[in-house]
């Protein structure tokens, strides 16, 4: 659903302003939570590329063993030709 906000009735919005922190024990405890986040993002981060890493040396040796196994394919169906 959409509403064109510029014809009536026009949107009621209310607007409630939080007091600035004037505390300084809250600023550090808001500044220590966010380097925590930060930290977090970055052993989350971390670990994907990690995660990302070894799947991509799975899948180099899963593709490595299934171009081997159409060689050996290929081979026997040359072979197979050749009997006949």
């Amino acid at each position: 659903m959409t509403m064109d906000v510029n014809k009536p009735p026009f949107p009621i919005v209310n607007v409630i302003a939080d007091q600035p922190m004037t505390d300084a024990s809250q600023v550090d405890q808001l500044r220590s939570a966010r380097v925590a986040q930060r930290s977090l993002l970055q052993r989350i981060v971390t670990g994907q590329q990690e995660y990302e890493n070894s799947v991509g040396v799975d899948l180099w040796a899963q593709r490595q063993e299934l171009d081997k196994l159409r060689g050996t394919i290929a081979h026997g169906a040359h072979r197979l030709d050749t009997i006949k």
